[in-house]
């Protein structure tokens, strides 16, 4: 750069002695006249007239090449400029990419956040009624279950006529385990539909919002995945898990399955276990 400036320098200067001196050599040439004579001053005019036509015929070359310099230095430092400003113009749009990545995870962090604080709320807010027979044959008794109590309450529905169906049975076959599964799922689901219904449904939506999402990553969808998993209770997981066998929840089988192929995040307590070992080998559609 320092060498370019000096080129730049020097040519100026010749430009500028270029034209400087036939001003000064007229100037020098009236004063010389009033000073020695019109015939003195003629005579050496000639000489100078022809010295001046040798000086201008080797300086239009180097003007030329001067010229030709010049547009070539011009050239090159604004295509370092163009440089310059495509590389300021690739460092903008990477920070606004950057920015861009950070306000989407924001908004998503914001929707995922306010869905797990409302489904806290429809846990906190679950509220069932039952009747059952006293011990001793007389009345009924009524019951009433409440937030987590409501799900134990449901998980304890399903779980002891699915053991009893098994200890029944013996051998079972999947397929009719399942068959079993899915009828005794969609008659808690008929009977208490208003409480869990509420809850599966935005259960699911959450899983959702974690699947629709382009800007995150495989390793991001699967870390938020397992942190709401991680807020979800033994009760709920084995309710959860013969959800996902049942026609009711094909939905949240299939979200389930991209996130987790094995359902390792449900599968996690001996009662499941039980389940699993007899379904793992039934192949999900």
């Amino acid at each position: 750069m320092k060498f370019k400036k000096t080129i730049i320098l020097f040519l100026t200067g010749f430009m500028f002695l270029s034209v400087i001196l036939p001003i000064s050599t007229k100037f020098f040439a009236e004063m010389a006249s009033e000073k020695y004579g019109i015939n003195e001053v003629e005579r050496y005019a000639s000489y100078f007239a022809s010295v001046s036509n040798w000086i201008s015929g080797a300086t239009v070359p180097i003007f030329t090449l001067a010229s030709v310099v010049l547009l070539f230095i011009t050239l090159h430092m604004q295509r370092e400029e163009l440089e310059l400003q495509r590389e300021e113009l690739s460092e903008t749009r990477k920070e606004f990419q950057e920015q861009n990545k950070t306000m989407s995870l924001q908004r998503f962090e914001n929707t995922f956040f306010n869905l797990i604080t409302n489904y806290n709320e429809i846990l906190r807010n679950i509220h069932f009624e039952n009747t059952i027979s006293s011990y001793e044959g007389e009345g009924v008794v009524h019951e009433t279950h409440e937030g987590r109590d409501g799900i134990r309450f449901l998980k304890y529905l399903v779980y002891h006529d699915i053991n009893e169906y098994l200890e029944k049975k013996g051998k079972v076959n999947e397929s009719k385990l399942i068959e079993f599964i899915d009828c005794k799922i969609n008659q808690v689901v008929k009977e208490f539909g208003y409480g869990i219904d509420h809850y599966y449904k935005n259960f699911l939506s959450i899983l959702i919002i974690i699947y629709n999402d382009k800007e995150l990553s495989p390793e991001q969808k699967s870390m938020y995945f397992n942190l709401f998993l991680s807020m979800v209770s033994s009760d709920e997981k084995y309710l959860l898990y013969c959800i996902c066998w049942s026609d009711y929840g094909f939905n949240l089988m299939e979200l389930m399955l991209h996130f987790d192929p094995d359902l390792l995040t449900l599968v996690e307590f001996d009662e499941v276990k039980v389940l699993n070992s007899i379904l793992e080998e039934k192949e999900v559609v």
